[in-house]
């Protein structure tokens, strides 16, 4: 019992960890654009003029992240990332400080719209994801926010155009790398299913997880069956959840699939080879966070699997 709430603490701190991260990064930005409105203001900065001249922007950002959501799989980091890209293509910043001073504004503007209400749920009926968290779309503005701050913090000097170059190609570049980095996780795939007939578990839908099975069940020819956990809740008739869209896509590949409740999750751990969930973030010190993870109730289900599978050695991906 001991070494389970030792497990579960370490659980606990890897979250609270990422989290601390998260403000520490901030921290940074901050002061960073403290350093930058100071060096501005001593060359006769631009003041309430960078306010004024990202108005006609916000509907920029917002509608640049439409565009790329609705054409680019769902995928809420790739769509912020490129309307902030947008953002900094178009905008008509006089100076490297008013440039960030755009991008901050468009990002904060672009996590408001995203955090309304009404907009998740929009969402989250297009995307099928029940429990749908903006925490992907944040950490991607803030990183790509971080990318220019940091160049700016090795080189100084740089110019305005040269910055603005730098930033439309990190955007261009941000979707690329998400394609390889899902191809290259898929191809392990091979590695990780060490025989036939394997059992593997999984919670949710993620799509890192689905190309994963899918191209080993394809790809490289592994045989396998999968579970996936439901929540207790079970939504009105003809109402298909993201459990249903994975259970549905991988199953249109020919492989043998079932769902359980999250609750039987101790008992299965026994016949189960395998686990495999996916990650909205990944901390510096290891820890994930998942969107299945929000609520207490939700913790203590993400806690049971990793507890369940550690108990069990069960290897957990």
């Amino acid at each position: 019992m001991a070494a389970e709430v030792e497990q579960q603490n370490g659980a606990e701190g890897a979250m609270e960890t990422g989290e601390r991260e998260a403000v520490a990064l901030e921290g940074e930005r901050r002061e960073t654009f403290r350093r930058l409105r100071e060096s501005a203001s001593s060359c006769g900065g631009e003041g309430e003029k960078d306010v004024e001249d990202f108005q006609p922007l916000q509907m920029q950002v917002i509608d640049a992240f439409w565009r790329c959501f609705t054409s680019e799989q769902n995928d809420l980091a790739l769509a912020a990332v490129h309307a902030l890209g947008t953002i900094a293509r178009i905008s008509r910043a006089t100076s490297v400080f008013q440039l960030f001073v755009h991008l901050r504004a468009a990002s904060d503007a672009l996590e408001i719209y995203a955090g309304r209400e009404d907009v998740l749920l929009y969402i989250s009926q297009l995307t099928s994801i029940k429990r749908l968290t903006t925490l992907p779309l944040r950490s991607a503005c803030l990183l790509y926010q971080q990318f220019g701050l940091r160049h700016h913090q090795r080189r100084p000097d740089i110019s305005l155009e040269e910055l603005r170059d730098l930033l439309v190609a990190q955007s261009a570049k941000f979707a690329a790398r998400i394609l390889q980095s899902k191809q290259t996780i898929a191809d392990i795939g091979q590695i990780m299913f060490t025989k036939d007939q394997m059992v593997v578990l999984t919670h949710g839908r993620s799509s890192c997880v689905e190309k994963l099975l899918r191209d080993a069940w394809v790809k490289h020819k592994k045989r396998f069956s999968v579970i996936v956990t439901r929540h207790e809740e079970k939504p009105g008739y003809f109402v298909r959840t993201d459990v249903d869209l994975l259970m549905e896509s991988i199953s249109a590949n020919g492989i043998p699939v079932s769902n359980t409740s999250v609750c039987s999750i101790g008992r299965l751990m026994a016949k189960i080879d395998m686990v495999v969930v996916g990650a909205e973030a990944v901390a510096e010190n290891g820890g994930i966070v998942n969107r299945v993870g929000k609520t207490q109730i939700n913790t203590s289900h993400t806690h049971l699997r990793a507890l369940a599978a550690r108990k069990t050695l069960v290897p957990l991906r």
